[in-house]
């Protein structure tokens, strides 16, 4: 996961003052790589979204040019939803979607997708 056509290392970029992922989804268990493209520092606020409540899944604070990786890991089983915030900047917000497989896709401006790392074969989809 996190490979971009061009090889270099996707994740979450923090540039403008404003979160530019390459992917806003997330397989569980992976390293999300976070990198401040910004002349500013940032402090990246991750919460795992479970239902009405928000649990802290890191707080670090982010010097300009810098990058870091952090773990995806979930304390509640069933829980998918992840926000992002820079408590540094009241505008930065992005939201994520933590994967329990990698059989996902995000799909194009034409409303495309292709499951890559899926074996061949037919398969039932779930709307």
């Amino acid at each position: 996961a996190w490979a971009k056509a061009s090889g270099k290392r996707a994740g979450v970029h923090q540039k403008g003052c404003a979160f530019l992922a390459d992917d806003y989804v997330v397989r569980k268990g992976d390293a999300l790589p976070v990198f401040n493209d910004d002349a500013v520092a940032h402090n990246i606020h991750a919460y795992e979204m479970a239902g009405k409540s928000r649990i802290t899944m890191f707080n670090s604070g982010q010097p300009a040019g810098t990058d870091f990786d952090k773990k995806v890991k979930m304390r509640r089983k069933k829980s998918h939803g992840i926000k992002l915030e820079c408590d540094l900047h009241n505008s930065m917000h992005a939201y994520m979607f933590a994967a329990d497989t990698p059989y996902y896709a995000v799909t194009g401006a034409d409303g495309g997708f292709a499951i890559s790392t899926a074996q061949p074969g037919n398969r039932a989809t779930v709307p």
